[in-house]
């Protein structure tokens, strides 16, 4: 349920046809009753939006939505090396980085 939560309102709409929420309401709708969430950020170019979510005190969750937007298709398309130890591309380093940036303070 968290992947396809993480696609917020267009999910829905695309994946099951609904009628068109907030991302996080959308969000909030397709999460179990008993997980909070906790921070969302829609994101934007070399920024995907991303949520964080509990279940309790010791059970985190954060999820990176995939491609779906053009803005989506920008950072995929930074594909220029990143600095070692990487494993991606600069566009998915760089998005990680602004992620661990600002879920960091909720952790």
């Amino acid at each position: 349920s968290h992947s396809s939560a993480a696609y917020g309102w267009r999910g829905l709409l695309f994946f099951k046809r609904r009628l068109r929420l907030s991302d996080a309401a959308a969000i909030r709708h397709q999460l179990p009753p008993s997980t909070t969430l906790l921070q969302y950020a829609p994101g934007n170019t070399d920024h995907p939006p991303w949520y964080l979510s509990s279940t309790g005190p010791r059970d985190l969750t954060l999820c990176v939505r995939g491609t779906l937007s053009v803005r989506d298709c920008l950072t995929d398309l930074n594909v220029g090396p990143s600095p070692s130890p990487s494993r991606g591309h600069e566009g998915m380093r760089s998005a990680a980085l602004r992620i661990v940036e600002e879920a960091l303070p909720a952790l």
